[in-house]
């Protein structure tokens, strides 16, 4: 492969994302998170019977509830009724859009603080840097709602392709970005030959 045109669309060297040892740093947590999470969805998320991330989801869908409902109707001017008690969107009186937990954004904001927390990294530049992704993570769950009421408005045929498929992709692709910055901006920058890495 052409270095040079890598070279124009990564913000990373090839030299840098050649870098094995961290590339497989950065999919082992990945896997790791997904592996753990899929057995302990198994049995409803519960530590000793209690449903523990059951506050912060209702927290989570309200907060989004109020920001997408708010988006749709005063920038993209949609009749919508946004209903608290049910966690669902109408868009008429039997058309809705139902806002359960995985819309929360929690999942992809807890593999965030996952995988940057275990990986190394200066931790001064880790207390703000992970608070900011956060935000940018949870902004792009609100937008993702929004976006999926809309399609399911205007193109209710679209609706399962983008939410199943494409508009899961984008986290994905957010992660490895706000990884990809790490390495460049921090991770990197930090590293001093001869010495260990910044942890």
């Amino acid at each position: 492969m052409n270095t040079e045109k890598l070279k124009r669309w990564l913000p990373v060297s090839p030299k840098e994302l050649y870098n094995f040892r961290d590339i497989a740093i950065f999919i082992a947590l990945l896997l790791i998170f997904t592996i753990a999470g899929y057995f302990w969805k198994l049995t409803g998320y519960r530590i000793f019977g209690v449903a523990v991330l059951e506050p912060a989801y209702a927290v989570l869908i309200r907060i989004v509830l109020v920001s997408s409902g708010e988006l749709l109707q005063h920038v993209f001017r949609l009749n919508v009724v946004v209903e608290h008690v049910t966690n669902r969107i109408y868009l008429s009186k039997d058309v809705f859009v139902f806002i359960y937990n995985g819309c929360s954004g929690l999942k992809e904001m807890a593999m965030f603080i996952f995988i940057m927390v275990l990986f190394p990294g200066p931790w001064k530049s880790k207390l703000w840097f992970i608070p900011a992704s956060l935000l940018l993570i949870f902004a792009v769950v609100i937008i993702r709602v929004v976006i999926l009421v809309m399609i399911f408005n205007f193109h209710p045929s679209w609706y399962a392709l983008f939410h199943d498929f494409l508009l899961n992709y984008v986290f994905f692709g957010i992660f490895f970005l706000l990884w990809l910055i790490w390495v460049k901006f921090f991770y990197m920058k930090h590293k001093r030959p001869g010495k260990p890495e910044p942890s």
